[in-house]
C-alpha cells in the first residue's frame, strides 16, 4: 500500500550463521521484491548482533526515490529527509509509540465506519510475500505473484 504498486515477484535466501548453536530458525535473511510498475526493493534482516548488544537488533528502512531519500529508523524513532533540491537533511521526529498509533488508527476506522488506512487485504498480500520469500530460499528460485 505504501508504494502503490503489487509486488509480483519474490527472490530470497536464508541462513542460520549468527547463532546458529542457539537457535533453530533462519537468523539472516535477503529477500528481493519486484512490483508490478518495475520498482524493486531490498529486505535485508539479521539477528547479527552479539547477545550482550543493548537492543534485539536495529529496525530502519531506506526508501530511496527521484526527489530524494527518506530514512526511518523505528528505535530512534525519526525520520531523516534528504533532498535533491540541496536543503539540508530534515530531522522528524515523531516520538510515539507506534504499536499505540497503530491501534488508535483502527479504533477510529471502527468508530468513523471507515476502512482502516492499512486493510486486512493488504495484510493477506504481505503474508503472501513473506511465504513466497520462504518458497524461493527453499527452491533457491524467484516466485512470482500471486501464489
Amino acid at each position: 500500500w505504501f508504494l502503490g504498486s503489487e509486488v509480483v515477484e519474490v527472490y530470497a535466501q536464508m541462513n542460520r550463521i549468527m547463532h546458529g548453536d542457539a537457535v533453530e530458525v533462519e537468523t539472516g535473511g535477503l529477500a528481493m521484491l519486484t512490483f508490478a510498475d518495475g520498482t524493486f526493493a531490498s529486505i535485508d534482516c539479521s539477528w547479527s548482533r552479539p547477545f550482550n548488544y543493548p537492543t534485539w537488533g536495529g529496525l530502519t528502512m531506506d526508501l530511496i526515490g527521484q526527489r530524494g531519500v527518506v530514512n526511518v529508523d523505528a528505535f530512534r524513532q525519526n525520520m531523516t529527509l534528504y533532498s535533491n533540491r540541496g536543503d539540508h537533511p530534515a530531522w522528524l521526529p515523531w516520538m510515539s509509540d507506534a504499536d499505540r498509533a497503530m491501534i488508535a488508527e483502527f479504533v477510529a476506522a471502527i468508530e468513523e465506519k471507515r476502512p482502516p488506512s492499512v486493510t486486512g487485504l493488504d495484510g493477506y498480500k504481505a503474508l503472501e510475500v513473506v511465504i513466497a520469500a520462504y518458497r524461493s530460499a527453499e527452491s533457491g528460485q524467484p516466485l512470482q505473484l500471486p501464489l
